[in-house]
């Protein structure tokens, strides 16, 4: 079974998240409001995850501090990171590309457009969507 750690200071964000992951594969979820805990549990896991989808507008650590943390372990240079937000720019995107990111998108508020995006990352699809 796939992994994918969930981190959103937006507990309802947390929940759709998780819901539409689960639509499209079997994935075993593990959600984090406190970007502080995800990294905690990244850091004591055995094995990878192979997703970590995390939101770029937190208080404390932001998703782009929280993507450079997860990009110094080696554990996790594999793991497929997406950094996800209500509101994102193109220099944005592009930076956290070159920061390790695999995907970075907005979230629509088109539930049926935020799940083809979420299908494109699971399936491996393109790197960022505007």
């Amino acid at each position: 079974m796939r992994t994918a750690v969930l981190i959103d200071d937006d507990q309802d964000d947390l929940d759709i998240l998780q819901e539409v992951l689960e639509s499209i594969m079997e994935v075993a979820c593990f959600k984090f409001s406190y970007p502080i805990d995800a990294l905690h549990f990244l850091s004591t896991q055995v094995n990878p995850v192979d997703f970590i989808f995390v939101d770029y507008n937190m208080p404390n650590l932001n998703g782009e501090e929280v993507l450079i943390r997860i990009r110094t372990k080696e554990d996790y240079r594999n793991s497929i990171v997406t950094i996800l937000s209500t509101s994102i720019d193109k220099a944005a995107i592009e930076r956290l590309k070159s920061r390790g990111a695999n995907y970075a998108f907005e979230k629509s508020v088109k539930f049926q457009e935020f799940t083809s995006n979420i299908s494109n990352v699971l399936q491996g699809g393109v790197r960022s969507i505007p």
